[in-house]
């Protein structure tokens, strides 16, 4: 609050105080993310004590980037000699870090909480909005940011709408990190709500501006890149899929990534009817697992393919792999 901010030092360095303490929230938050991931992880492999280490380590990483974030918050807000630019850049990494914490929360996320963000975000955009000069790049965080938290409360058409507006933001720049981030996030949006063929191109302008921005073993453009597959394969776009995997079999992937771009390729063999060569690539994944009851997707994929030992799906999971490959009923059967 005032006292604190009060207590750091001269008013010359506070703003450096600011952003140091901008700079270490982002730390943590980045911890968290990764904790977050790991914990994903570690919890479709049974691995519970590792998926509990995991879930501890996020929540501490997200406290302590909320701490942070609110005394960057606190003494920007006051700081006559600071960039309000600056200041509207904390109040969305706050506000950001406190929906990341609602969201990992087991709980459903509050109602009353997620609108206070919301209004957060606006009041962050307004001040980027109206800063001389103004940063388009950083409007553009904040509706992608919006875009997310939407996603998040099922708001899809709210969601896709402000990935938009953050798109829009920086179209005409096609070499800016935010430029790709943007394109890719817009098609993130549309692909999760059920619309992969609009999903495809932005993702890979995304994912073009990403490699020539981060490189081709950024974890940035493997994300997009990974879901620009997913589109491809839900669209039923099978010779582009493996296409697109082309580019990926070279870099070092990181174990979730690679299984992920063995379970597409599965998908766009099955696609094109290439039974046989999909169950062998299965097989060759089943290896590496191990225990493939503790990989739901690979199990029911190896299941449809003529595995019968393999775990059976429901009735909800054959449906939903069946349409990804284009198959029948009597299709699986045969």
């Amino acid at each position: 609050g005032l006292e604190l901010a009060d207590s750091m030092g001269s008013p010359e360095a506070r703003p450096l105080v600011a952003a140091a303490e901008h700079g270490l929230g982002r730390v943590d938050y980045f911890r968290g993310r990764r904790a977050e991931e790991r914990r994903r992880a570690a919890e479709r492999l049974g691995r519970i004590e590792e998926a509990a280490a995991a879930r501890a380590e996020r929540d501490r990483s997200f406290a302590a980037a909320t701490a942070h974030y609110e005394i960057a918050v606190t003494i920007r807000d006051r700081e006559s000699a600071v960039p309000r630019s600056d200041y509207a850049m904390s109040v969305q990494h706050l506000a950001w870090t406190r929906f990341s914490r609602l969201a990992d929360a087991e709980a459903d996320a509050d109602s009353s909480a997620v609108a206070g963000i919301l209004r957060d975000m606006e009041q962050a955009r307004e001040i980027a909005e109206s800063a001389t000069p103004s940063d388009p790049e950083l409007i553009a965080a904040n509706w992608n940011i919006v875009a997310a938290i939407r996603q998040e409360i099922g708001d899809a058409d709210g969601a896709i709408e402000a990935a938009r507006r953050a798109a829009a933001m920086v179209e005409r720049d096609n070499i800016s990190a935010w430029a790709g981030r943007a394109q890719a996030s817009l098609g993130t949006r549309l692909l999760r709500a059920g619309r992969p063929g609009e999903a495809v191109e932005p993702l890979r302008r995304g994912v073009a501006i990403c490699r020539a921005i981060y490189g081709d073993d950024s974890r940035i453009t493997r994300r997009y890149w990974n879901r620009l597959i997913q589109a491809e394969v839900e669209d039923g776009r099978y010779e582009e899929v493996l296409a697109t995997l082309v580019d990926l079999v070279d870099l070092d992937l990181e174990v979730e990534e690679r299984r992920g771009v063995v379970l597409a390729r599965i998908d766009a063999l099955a696609g094109l009817g290439r039974r046989d060569t999909a169950l062998a690539v299965a097989t060759d994944l089943q290896a590496t697992v191990g225990d493939e009851t503790i990989d739901r997707e690979l199990s029911i994929r190896r299941h449809l393919l003529g595995v019968e030992e393999a775990a059976a799906p429901d009735d909800g999971e054959r449906a939903a792999i069946l349409a990804r490959w284009r198959w029948t009923n009597d299709d699986a059967a045969d």
